[in-house]
């Protein structure tokens, strides 16, 4: 069994292997009434800026704490579903037209039809990301880098005037709406993609802690075209709640991601749901 994955940095596990990549540099966890340290984010980045080495070190060690690479393993357990690879293509950053683009690219780069994954996981992102295409030709083989993403909390880091200003203007006048319609157009893609390529719809996962604030959003909106893309595309209501919602964590990285005990448990409730892991005793580690 095949598993393919991509989001943002919690899909990517950005974060989790800090304490051990950066053991005398690392500021410590902390508890989630606090905000993330831009310092020590700003000070990672420094850290890895051309530094190939030590940035494909750090995530090595972030995939073996990540929900992706747990899904696998305990999927593994399952009598008949033979050996399952989990092929992870998440970048830490990412808006929705990254995270689209990588995904339709990578299935499309599959000439083969037993290359195909069976099943699809997509971790969304936030709605205010901004995307564009890179202008640097050298690396359009690199599927990864072919779309370059602004965080709002830090568009003012390595970014040109020119893109800066676009970012500002972009905020400043697209409305919530308009920006959560663009949003959900990469989802439509997707999901439309995916399902012709493999015979399935992909599985969408609200890895968003503003999934309230969307869909109030949505509630309040007399857009059908909102509405629509909204109910009847990801219909958000069946995603487990338990996450990134009304959840609770006690502590989270220094960037702000949730801890690898909380991966290990997401994972299982993807498990249980999407697999049947857990049904029986033989199951490794189920309840």
């Amino acid at each position: 069994m095949k598993i393919y994955v991509n989001g943002d940095s919690f899909t990517a596990g950005d974060g989790l292997a800090d304490p051990e990549v950066f053991p005398n540099l690392y500021p410590g966890h902390h508890f989630t009434g606090k905000t993330l340290s831009r310092e020590w984010c700003n000070t990672r980045h420094a850290l890895m800026d051309g530094n190939h080495e030590l940035h494909h070190h750090w995530r090595v060690n972030n995939q073996k704490y990540v929900w992706s690479t747990i899904l696998g393993e305990l999927v593994n357990t399952l009598v008949n579903v033979g050996d399952v690879s989990v092929i992870n293509g998440a970048v830490g950053g990412s808006c929705m037209l990254g995270i689209s683009t990588r995904t339709i690219a990578y299935l499309e780069s599959l000439t083969s039809r037993a290359d195909l994954p069976d099943y699809v996981f997509i971790g969304l992102t936030n709605s205010g990301r901004l995307g564009w295409y890179h202008d640097d030709v050298e690396h359009l083989g690199k599927i990864f880098n072919w779309v370059k993403s602004s965080i709002p909390g830090f568009y003012y880091r390595g970014y040109e005037s020119k893109h800066k200003k676009l970012f500002e203007t972009v905020w400043t006048t697209l409305s919530d709406e308009e920006l959560l319609i663009d949003y959900l157009k990469e989802c439509l893609l997707i999901k439309n993609y995916v399902k012709r390529r493999i015979g399935r719809d992909p599985i969408f996962l609200n890895t968003v802690s503003e999934f309230w604030q969307y869909k109030k959003l949505v509630d309040n909106s007399k857009n059908q075209w909102l509405r629509m893309l909204w109910f009847d595309l990801l219909e958000f209501d069946k995603i487990n709640t338990r996450w990134f919602n009304k959840g609770t964590f006690g502590q989270m990285t220094a960037c702000g991601h949730l801890l690898p005990d909380a991966h290990t448990d997401y994972a299982k409730d993807l498990a249980r749901e999407h697999f049947g892991w857990g049904k029986s005793l033989d199951d490794r580690d189920s309840d």
